[in-house]
């Protein structure tokens, strides 16, 4: 692909990113530039459309392509939930701190 392509799908994944965002509430624009073109071109790809901005229009109209979207797009990262370490740094500075409070909503 010539620059100028690059150039052109990159915008289209901004605007994609952009739209999910809006649409759905779903904020992946601050993801690695590398890593989230990897997976929007898959998803592109996985769903069947021909480009980014065919892949937007059924984001914005398709509510139901939005689990597949993100399934695409999340990374399934549960490291933080095997570090023991982990838990004895949250029991120990961040549970005190909440239990001064009254009343939490999370």
């Amino acid at each position: 692909m010539n620059r100028t392509g690059a150039d052109i799908v990159d915008i289209e994944i901004d605007l994609f990113l952009e739209a999910l965002f809006r649409r759905h509430g779903y904020d992946f624009r601050h993801y690695a530039k590398a890593s989230i073109r990897r997976r929007v071109l898959g998803l592109v790809s996985a769903v069947g459309a021909g480009t980014v901005l065919e892949l937007m229009g059924r984001t914005l109209y398709e509510p139901t392509l939005l689990p597949e979207i993100l399934a695409h797009l999340s990374v399934p990262v549960t490291e933080m939930f095997r570090d023991s370490a982990v838990f004895k740094a949250l029991r120990k500075q961040v549970v005190p701190v909440l239990a001064s409070w009254p009343r939490l909503r999370i």
